[in-house]
């Protein structure tokens, strides 16, 4: 996993790519996670794995809901139309 040192501006669309790529990539890390925890037989390492799962999903989860919201900002900053013809934008 990469570390940015600096936070650089994102136009939308690259915003929403590397959310989707985080997604991608907690994903994986459930599985990984979920297939170790599966095959493990000395408790320690069930402990350790189940940690390891619980931390992906709840990534997973944190990611999801930063992506749904981002979403619904987008949406609500999109025009809605008036009854006179034009549009004006919700903030």
């Amino acid at each position: 996993m990469k570390h940015i040192l600096f936070k650089k501006h994102l136009t939308e669309w690259e915003e929403e790519q590397r959310l989707r790529h985080e997604i991608e990539c907690s994903k994986t890390a459930i599985d990984a996670a979920r297939n170790h925890f599966e095959h493990v037989v000395d408790p320690t390492l069930i402990d350790c794995y189940i940690y390891e799962l619980n931390a992906a999903q709840l990534r997973y989860q944190f990611l999801l809901r930063r992506f749904k919201s981002r979403e619904m900002k987008l949406q609500e900053a999109k025009p809605l139309p008036i009854a006179n013809g034009k549009h004006r934008v919700l903030s």
